[in-house]
């Protein structure tokens, strides 16, 4: 399974972009048959404008779609074109790939819209109704989770959960998080409308082709341990959801072997991982980074 991205880029002079990240299945995970059916949000998008041009004349809003162009390493293929993360000076003696000591991170320009008291917030509803495989609570208690992972290595994130929704994903400034059909490879694809770089709207969509589901973490050295499936291959909510926040919060994927253990890395190994669930180094220094704080250290790789 892949996280990744190839760019189709919106023109010069746009006023404001949306940007797709795609997480891909490139190893053997069998989807299974859609709740619906209707069109989905990646589609529409592209409709719109598949050269990723502005949407009704220069100076509106932007599209660019971005999306996984390699292979899974559980398959032993590598992936081309990928962006290398970039390790910041202080992080260059940083002792790779083990999470709690490997400090590599990339970062997006855009940021979540802070208040006076330097607090960065975005309020999102979730949409458990497109799945099949867990209750609502369950599938809300996943996310939840998800959430708790980021505001606790920076009290100045604060992702405020509004509640459930019969919304979908879509082009606006609601943020959503929701389960539809992305495509046939796609696990999951998480968008920022950021006009000015600033954060107005997020959303993050899992496929509803690939099986789901989510029990609490259990640990070891740290880690959330994986969960083995021995005849559905699921794939686990917190992890995925952890790893899409990421971006919300303008963390970008990182292409590079030796960041193989962080939230952020841009591949994932087998169904049932569950490793992206807990941040590493790389991933608290990249949030710290986008958004400053005088607070103490957290807890590195820990649930």
């Amino acid at each position: 399974m892949k996280w990744g991205r190839s760019a189709v880029e919106a023109g010069s002079g746009l006023a404001a972009a949306l940007l797709v990240f795609g997480a891909h299945v490139g190893g053997p995970v069998t989807p299974e048959a859609a709740p619906r059916s209707e069109p989905q949000r990646l589609e529409r998008i592209a409709a719109v404008d598949p050269a990723g041009r502005s949407l009704g004349g220069p100076g509106e809003t932007a599209v660019s779609v971005f999306r996984s162009g390699g292979t899974s390493r559980a398959l032993g293929r590598r992936a081309g074109g990928r962006t290398p993360a970039r390790a910041k000076p202080a992080d260059r003696g940083s002792k790779c790939p083990a999470p709690k000591t490997c400090g590599l991170y990339e970062l997006k320009p855009w940021r979540l819209p802070a208040d006076r008291a330097g607090n960065a917030t975005i309020e999102f509803l979730i949409n458990p109704d497109g799945q099949q495989w867990l209750s609502a609570d369950d599938a809300e208690k996943a996310i939840l989770a998800a959430t708790k992972s980021w505001m606790a290595a920076n009290p100045r994130i604060r992702l405020v959960y509004g509640g459930r929704t019969t919304r979908h994903a879509a082009l606006d400034e609601w943020s959503v998080i929701d389960w539809e059909i992305t495509g046939t490879s796609e696990v999951a694809v998480a968008t920022v409308y950021h006009p000015g770089n600033k954060v107005k709207g997020a959303d993050i969509v899992l496929n509803t082709l690939f099986p789901w589901n989510w029990k609490s973490c259990e640990q070891r050295d740290g880690s959330c341990t994986a969960v083995s499936y021995p005849v559905v291959r699921y794939l686990d909510v917190q992890a995925v959801v952890t790893h899409e926040l990421g971006h919300w919060l303008g963390l970008q994927d990182l292409g590079a072997d030796p960041a193989r253990e962080l939230t952020m890395y841009g591949e994932v190994g087998t169904p049932g991982e569950r490793k992206q669930s807990t941040l590493g180094l790389g991933d608290v220094l990249g949030l710290r980074a986008a958004y400053p704080c005088r607070c103490a250290s957290p807890r590195i790789f820990a649930p």
